[in-house]
């Protein structure tokens, strides 16, 4: 992700000079921004102040952490299971013999079997 130009004291300094009184497209020019840049940054900041600038932005409080946001607080570690090999727990060839048993045992048809244990009916017929 792209980093800002501008820190969040600025653009809440930006946006003060906005209530202020002063046009949006002669902040834009002033400070070589867009106006669509602006409209963004004011749905984004718009009511706050300098106290609340440390803690969460309006929103996030009480919430879960978006994916992205998961990945940089390093919360989305992939691991294996405690105890895991982190290997297949059961092999294809392990997975035709269960559906093999399943349809010799009377229990259930090939087409089912072969969906339930995700073995294709060509591998289940050819073995």
């Amino acid at each position: 992700m792209k980093t800002s130009r501008f820190s969040d004291s600025q653009i809440i300094a930006v946006l003060k000079q906005a209530e202020g009184g002063t046009s949006v497209p002669e902040l834009c020019r002033q400070h070589g921004i867009s106006s669509v840049t602006f409209y963004t940054w004011r749905s984004k900041f718009g009511g706050m102040d300098a106290s609340l600038m440390d803690g969460p932005t309006q929103g996030t409080a009480g919430r879960e952490p978006t994916p992205e946001e998961a990945i940089r607080g390093g919360a989305a570690e992939r691991r294996p299971a405690e105890g895991s090999t982190g290997k297949k727990m059961v092999r294809p060839s392990q997975r035709r013999e269960m559906a093999r048993w399943a349809v010799e045992g009377g229990r259930t048809s090939i087409r089912y079997a072969c969906q339930t244990f995700a073995v294709s009916e060509t591998c289940y017929c050819l073995h």
